[in-house]
């Protein structure tokens, strides 16, 4: 730590520098030897020590000590993990001598800090480091930087972003790893959010025709066929002119890949000179085609666009259209942060989008305060959304977004919220406890409507998305889906049969911004496993996908099984060849769940199975998991005290009912899952889903009305209570 005031020196034992005390090492440590180390810095002079590696909040003999350093006249300060720092506890503290606190910190969220320290105290921590800095204390806040944390540091900067002042901040790498391309990031995301840099992007490029005309068939695209019709085939378009044939167009301009990709391909925002500005759009074919990424794209001309609807009224507006982006993000924390309480803001941006013509604009600079960007200042301040435009339905690539500030509690803005997004039904498997590829077949989310998805997801205040399938590597367009993810500022998982993962494709997906995946294995051979998948080959898939994901730092890799009448019994031999031929530290075990509209019929464990799984098969599972410092997760967590006997449990347990009695839910106001066909559930449960009432549906709805209308209202009073909950493996 580095505190002004103090004299640096080096100490011994720890190994570590402490400016201006000593280390007291260990732990635990008696009363006796910390007394002596305080007499042996009073011995030499020092008036002050710092309490490191163990922690002195829980430490037995806390009291006496910090009565032996006050005896002493010495001031102190200690490392902490900040999770029992309450407030009369600070301000004791801070009577005696406390003068500064160190706080680690296990990622910017509360998902990865429970993946790191298997404990859900990641508001806790954030209440004790608030608690820390009211009560006068300096605070350093220490982020180590891993494979559990790297995605998550700008939520850890948006995190401290909601601290009082003094609050400092900064990212420790493990060393297996070079992390600096992250830490670089992170450190630039917080002189952003505070308006202290001035990134731009291109606000827009010229296409001009290159004379060329092509008949191009769409219904059998040349692209998919031949792979381009012009190099470079980002860098081109097709405009499909009234005669029924394509000109082809080149841009002019320099800009990204990645910039052209998304304001091209994605979005499809391509205007026409005039007055107002007619809108080309996106031929049907090509909005919903898997190698949209890096095509030429054909378009047509919409004409003008139909006038944006009436946005929510605000109090206040700031238009980031018209700043440099230090002066935007100044004014727009300031608008934020003197907001009253139940008074509206509106904020108005816009993204990069592109032109032809010979009277298109010139490209000039834009500020890149995208609304990723937005979203996380607004959650910085304790705002929430209103209402919202986003650029899709709109002309020039303009977006608005109104927040109110409301009296929500601070915990619930400390919590993870997490969206399912079920982009693709395809799978390559045929599960024999699965029947979701089969039933939601000839569905998927095309990617220019996934984009708009994830923006809605970002603003309604999801930190978390899983993007999901069938087999969701099946979508060629996977790394862009998870790049536009990140872009936002979310935390991306995926789960997968490893179908088609390698060293080299999963390399793709983390630099693209993958943070986690989740690999399904269900038996440790390949023979049981790939009669459960349905296909032969996929054990060695799945082996091969866990591997290439240990042997990359910068992702984190879980395996999932699913418990059957097929494989519980082979369930500690699976944990073992996880454990040893994969060196997997982690295994989820899901009990069956079948959704109403299942295809395949049930496999719950019958009752002689159930009683043998609990009494011989888990508590082995238990013993492996101490003996090899492994983690399983049982989900849900059944244990024979949840019912009224053990033979209670079996017979429920063969019913597929889990939870021992109903119970209020929390699952609305943190889960949400779009299905393939656009139906809204707030809740992941396949029992619950289908059983229920959709709050909405994204082919006529916006996420934000799904989240206030009439049934999730009805979800929030009765989730939980329902039977098919009973099934519930999340266990909110």
């Amino acid at each position: 730590m580095t505190f002004p005031g103090t004299f640096p020196i080096s100490l011994v034992e720890s190994g570590t520098g402490t400016p201006g005390g000593i280390a007291v090492c260990g732990a635990p440590a008696s009363i006796a030897t910390l007394s002596a180390r305080l007499d042996e810095a009073v011995a030499q002079g020092f008036h002050d020590v710092t309490f490191i590696d163990f922690e002195l909040l829980a430490h037995p003999d806390r009291k006496a000590l910090v009565r032996a350093v006050v005896a002493r006249g010495l001031t102190f300060g200690m490392a902490t993990h900040g999770r029992g720092l309450r407030r009369e506890v600070a301000a004791g503290l801070r009577r005696t001598g406390l003068r500064r606190v160190e706080v680690t910190l296990h990622g910017g969220s509360a998902y990865p800090y429970y993946l790191a320290t298997q404990i859900h105290g990641w508001g806790e921590a954030l209440s004790g480091i608030e608690t820390a800095a009211r009560a006068g204390l300096a605070v350093d806040v220490v982020v180590p930087v891993n494979r559990f944390s790297r995605g998550s540091l700008r939520n850890a900067v948006v995190a401290m972003e909601q601290m009082p002042p003094g609050v400092s901040l900064r990212f420790e790498p493990d060393g297996l790893a070079d992390y600096a391309a992250e830490i670089q990031d992170g450190t630039a995301y917080r002189a952003l959010l505070r308006g202290e840099s001035d990134p731009t992007v291109p606000s827009g490029g010229r296409f001009v025709p290159t004379g060329q005309s092509v008949d191009v068939d769409l219904a059998a695209c040349p692209y998919r066929r031949s792979g381009s019709l012009a190099e470079d085939p980002l860098r081109h378009m097709l405009v499909r002119s009234a005669e029924g044939s394509f000109q082809v167009y080149r841009l002019s301009d320099p800009m990204p890949d990645s910039v052209v990709r998304v304001a091209k391909n994605v979005r499809g925002l391509v205007f026409a000179g005039g007055d107002p500005a007619r809108r080309l759009a996106l031929e049907s074919e090509c909005r919903t085609c898997r190698q949209l990424t890096d095509c030429h794209a054909a378009f047509f001309d919409l004409g003008t666009p139909a006038p944006r609807p009436t946005l929510a009224a605000a109090d206040v507006a700031v238009d980031l259209v018209s700043s440099t982006a230090s002066a935007g993000m100044r004014h727009l924390r300031s608008a934020m942060a003197d907001l009253p309480a139940g008074k509206r803001l509106r904020v108005a941006g816009r993204v990069p989008c592109l032109a032809i013509g010979a009277d298109a604009p010139e490209p000039k600079p834009l500020p890149d305060i995208g609304i990723g960007v937005i979203a996380d200042l607004a959650q910085s301040h304790g705002l929430s959304i209103v209402d919202y435009h986003l650029p899709h339905e709109t002309a020039g690539g303009d977006f608005d977004a109104v927040f109110e500030r409301r009296d929500s509690r601070v915990s619930e803005r400390r919590s993870e919220r997490t969206a399912v997004l079920m982009v693709s039904s395809a799978c390559v498997g045929n599960c024999v406890m699965c029947s979701m590829p089969q039933t939601f077949a000839g569905h998927a989310v095309p990617l220019p409507r996934a984009l708009p998805l994830l923006e809605e997801v970002k603003l309604c205040g999801f930190t978390a998305v899983d993007i999901f399938g069938g087999e969701i590597m099946l979508r060629l367009d996977l790394p862009v889906l998870i790049e536009l993810a990140k872009r936002l500022n979310l935390y991306v998982m995926i789960i997968s049969t490893g179908y088609g993962i390698d060293e080299a494709s999963l390399g793709r997906m983390v630099e693209a911004g993958l943070d986690k995946i989740e690999i399904a294995i269900d038996a440790p051979n390949a023979e049981l496993h790939d009669f459960i998948k349905g296909r032969r080959g996929l054990f060695d898939h799945a082996v091969r996908a866990v591997r290439a994901a240990r042997e990359n730092p910068r992702v984190y890799v879980e395996v999932n099984t699913v418990v059957l009448p097929e494989n519980f019994r082979y369930l500690p031999q699976l944990h073992r060849f996880i454990a040893s031929e994969l060196h997997g530290h982690r295994q989820h075990l899901f009990y069956v769940t079948h959704p109403p509209s299942s295809l395949v019929r049930p496999r719950w464990l019958d009752e002689a199975q159930a009683r043998e799984y609990f009494e011989v098969v888990k508590p082995e599972l238990e013993r492996i998991e101490a003996e090899l410092g492994t983690h399983i997760d049982f989900c849900p967590s059944v244990e024979p005290g949840d019912f009224a006997s053990p033979e209670a449990l079996y017979k429920n347990f063969s019913r597929g009912c889990y939870l021992g009695e109903s119970r209020r839910c929390a699952a609305p106001e943190q889960d949400l899952m779009v299905l393939p066909d656009g139906e809204v559930y707030a809740c992941n449960s396949p029992m619950v889903i289908h059983s229920q009432t959709a709050i909405g549906n994204m082919a006529t709805h916006r996420l934000i009305d799904c989240l206030s209308g009439g049934p999730m209202a009805r979800w929030l009073r009765e989730a939980g209570t329902w039977p098919e909950c009973e099934s519930c493996i999340a266990r909110r």
